[in-house]
């Protein structure tokens, strides 16, 4: 290959869309050049991976977790890197695994070999189209076109998706089944004496009892996170309830965040993994804590239906909209290296005249 045709090694792995999965005890790896379609592929059974890694890695799932960290990093991580080298025939993987041992640190290269596939002229042709026609379509877009092209996730129809709490000290009250959460109040009496002077000149005493309500916060996610296999764009919708004004200490945050199922929180913080998006005065909260404005608020509209958050699977980038008001960019870039599935919807609710649940 020529000097004119070589690329960095930055640019050859951005060239090529790489798959990597395990089936029935072996491990499959393919790449497609985004361009010309030519397509590469190999599998490597449980006998050759310590080999093949130098015994680093002595099953397929492991290889498989680095491989995958690396491609989601864009082929450097702080203990590994993926470099590709096309020769034609073949591409080549060859990955470094540095290991630090005490004050010294060790590299061990590994290197897999793709084997080119033929494909027919015609079936390479129509991927071509279809990839440029998809790619033009996405130009075309507008804002609202990512939302309403958004499919809705499958269990949001099947009724399987509903809300939990995470909290044990601001429990929300959850009804239909678990698919409306709101603030548990409380109801306080209060008694109150009334002194006053009658004709007599004696003082006469009354009892007044007085009933006020409060209410405490309340925090939810959803029992399931996106999918990492289905369409790019993916759809959340909650519907809104008033039951009157909102207030100026009323707080209604949505969004998303990266926790296991067995994540418990006492109070909830801004922190990493999590993405907010501030309903009642239109900004987005980022992990630091640092807040900016990003749309309107619920406090400037008379009424409002649903917001929705709307998330790009292909490229982590995260989008909210009240109602029809949406903005034409993205609130939020998340990292790449996230696991789509762990990304959960939640809500975060202090308010007495509001309720919130899942639409269907």
């Amino acid at each position: 290959m020529s000097l004119d045709e070589q690329k960095s090694d930055e640019s050859l792995l951005s060239s090529y869309r790489i798959s990597n999965r395990l089936a029935q005890s072996k491990l499959f790896v393919s790449a497609e050049h985004r361009q010309t379609k030519k397509v590469y592929r190999t599998e490597i059974d449980q006998d050759t991976i310590g080999k093949i890694t130098q015994g680093i890695c002595d099953k397929c799932e492991q290889l498989f977790d680095l491989l995958q960290d690396l491609i989601d990093n864009e082929g450097k991580t702080n203990m590994a890197s993926l470099e590709l080298t096309d020769d034609e025939t073949k591409l080549l993987f060859n990955v470094t695994l540095t290991i630090v041992f005490g004050r010294t640190s060790r590299e061990f290269p590994m290197k897999l070999e793709l084997e080119n596939v033929e494909l027919d002229d015609i079936t390479r042709l129509e991927s071509i189209i279809h990839e440029q026609a998809q790619q033009i379509e996405q130009l075309e877009w507008s804002p609202h076109d990512r939302f309403d092209r958004a499919s809705k996730l499958p269990s949001l129809v099947k009724q399987d998706f509903h809300f939990r709490n995470v909290s044990s000290s601001e429990l929300a009250a959850l009804s239909d089944n678990d698919r409306t959460m709101r603030c548990p109040t409380f109801k306080h009496h209060q008694e109150h004496q009334h002194y006053s002077h009658n004709s007599s000149f004696s003082i006469a005493t009354s009892t007044q009892t007085l009933e006020t309500s409060t209410g405490t916060k309340a925090i939810v996610t959803t029992n399931q996170g996106f999918l990492p296999k289905s369409k790019r764009y993916q759809l959340v919708r909650f519907d809104v309830h008033l039951s009157g004004p909102i207030n100026e200490k009323d707080i209604f945050l949505i969004g998303l965040i990266d926790e296991p199922d067995t994540k418990q929180w006492e109070t909830f913080q801004c922190s990493t993994g999590t993405w907010a998006f501030n309903v009642c005065n239109g900004s987005v909260q980022y992990p630091s804590g640092d807040t900016r404005p990003y749309t309107c608020s619920l406090k400037r509209l008379e009424r409002i239906r649903h917001v929705d958050i709307l998330f790009d699977t292909q490229y982590h980038r995260l989008a909210f909209r009240i109602d029809d008001y949406t903005e034409d960019h993205w609130a939020f870039c998340l990292p790449k290296q996230l696991q789509i599935n762990q990304l959960y919807p939640f809500i975060y609710l202090h308010s007495m005249n509001m309720s919130v649940s899942i639409a269907q």
